[in-house]
């Protein structure tokens, strides 16, 4: 169980249970081979792996050491160079300066852009806001003219003005197929103009103007 973990704090935790399930068995019987031989086994290969523990422990403060020792030999290095030039070193930090400057001014700006698009975008969700309610004002004002119109249409049906009667008599008398009393006035007066126009008939015999005429 130990050698197939892979982790070497849990390897090493099973291996020392094991070590102690072991001296409890030979605590019972101590000429039992099996358990002396598993408790030997067990045992070796635990301090190997805290040899080895040990060792990769010593290896990683080494090279942190190795580590530290490069970054001092290097910041050492920086130093005795700036010592050697100092216009380079005033020369970076100008530069270091200007770089900063450039950062600050680009953040800036783009802070006053965005602030510039914010105020449009605003602006034009307070034209479009108020142009929704425009509109929502003239259909209400719309449907409130239609309702006033459709209210004096019922009060003018419910008043029962005579002319409406007598026009919505005739209407209704005209859609049925039959003349109105204005209608059939109209047609006596043409009929009689009609009679005016004719010929006048004319007394006596009609005379044949071919013959001579005979007055005895």
């Amino acid at each position: 169980m130990g050698e197939s973990n892979p982790d070497p704090s849990k390897k090493s935790e099973t291996w020392e249970e094991a070590v102690k399930d072991f001296e409890s068995a030979m605590k019972l019987d101590a000429q039992d081979p099996d358990a002396k031989f598993n408790y030997d086994f067990v045992k070796k290969r635990l301090e190997e792996l805290k040899q080895q523990q040990q060792q990769q422990k010593n290896d990683k403060n080494d090279q942190n050491k190795d580590d530290q020792n490069k970054d001092q030999q290097q910041q050492q290095n920086n130093q005795d160079q700036d010592k050697k030039d100092p216009d380079k070193k005033d020369q970076q930090n100008k530069d270091q300066e200007n770089k900063q400057d450039q950062q600050n001014k680009s953040d800036q700006s783009n802070d006053s852009s965005q602030q510039q698009k914010d105020q449009q975008q605003k602006e034009q969700q307070q034209k479009e806001q108020a142009q929704k309610d425009k509109e929502k004002e003239k259909q209400k004002q719309s449907a409130e003219q239609k309702k006033k119109e459709q209210e004096k249409q019922q009060a003018q049906q419910s008043s029962g003005k005579p002319g409406d009667k007598d026009e919505q008599q005739g209407q209704q008398t005209y859609a049925a197929g039959q003349m109105t009393p204005q209608q059939a006035q109209q047609l006596l007066d043409a009929e009689k103009g009609h009679e005016m126009m004719l010929p006048v008939k004319p007394e006596g015999k009609p005379r044949d103007p071919n013959k001579p005429l005979r007055d005895w």
